[in-house]
């Protein structure tokens, strides 16, 4: 679907189903609810990314659609406050759904470390203000993709962690959330190939 066809609305519809039993969204709360849910904010959030709106078009976009939207301020304050781990979960969820509809276009699975710098324009998009002259830090990343025949990716799984942590160490978290992978060919670099790393790929399937 192209992305000028996506809705706000099917966005908002999509989180609700792919995260209706996350026990961290669904868990009750104590003091006083939330104006508006973690679903909400994440779907909010997605789309400003999706469309490459800033904080205040985005809110300004979906309230001319008919919703009620927090204060920028809280908005902003809302996105930095969401659940590492339920983003993680979104990520994972959706990437299944794409890669299981299709198993046969799918020709290989890589998994690769990398970094971001905290001057990078993309990286600072989702802050705010002064809040990204605060930044004085890069962030590492460990990512897991499945590639079709035209050279497309899609994201399966991530594990993010601060500066200079162990890939190695980050890659275990990550494939330790991973219950099965179809027996496609598994490409890492050299500093992947500790022994029980092996042995968890290929006891996935790989």
């Amino acid at each position: 679907m192209r992305r000028s066809k996506y809705s706000f609305c099917k966005m908002l519809q999509l989180v609700k189903d792919i995260l209706k039993e996350n026990p961290i969204l669904t868990s009750k709360k104590i003091g006083r609810p939330k104006s508006y849910d973690d679903v909400f904010i994440i779907s909010l959030w997605l789309f400003q990314t999706l469309h490459k709106f800033s904080y205040r078009e985005i809110l300004e976009y979906v309230s001319l659609e008919g919703y009620s939207v927090p204060a920028l301020s809280t908005y902003h304050y809302r996105v930095q406050k969401l659940p590492k781990e339920v983003l993680q979960e979104l990520i994972e969820k959706v990437g299944e759904i794409f890669f299981r509809r299709d198993g046969k276009r799918w020709k290989g699975l890589v998994v690769d470390g990398t970094g971001f710098g905290y001057r990078e324009k993309y990286v600072l998009g989702w802050l705010r203000g002064t809040a990204a002259k605060e930044v004085a830090s890069h962030v590492r990343a460990v990512l897991l993709v499945g590639i079709d025949e035209k050279k497309r990716i899609i994201p399966l799984s991530c594990e993010v962690d601060f500066a200079y942590a162990s890939e190695v160490e980050m890659l275990r978290r990550l494939l330790s959330r991973v219950d099965k992978l179809l027996g496609l060919p598994f490409i890492g670099n050299k500093g992947f190939n500790a022994v029980d790393i092996l042995e968890r790929v290929r006891g996935l399937g790989c």
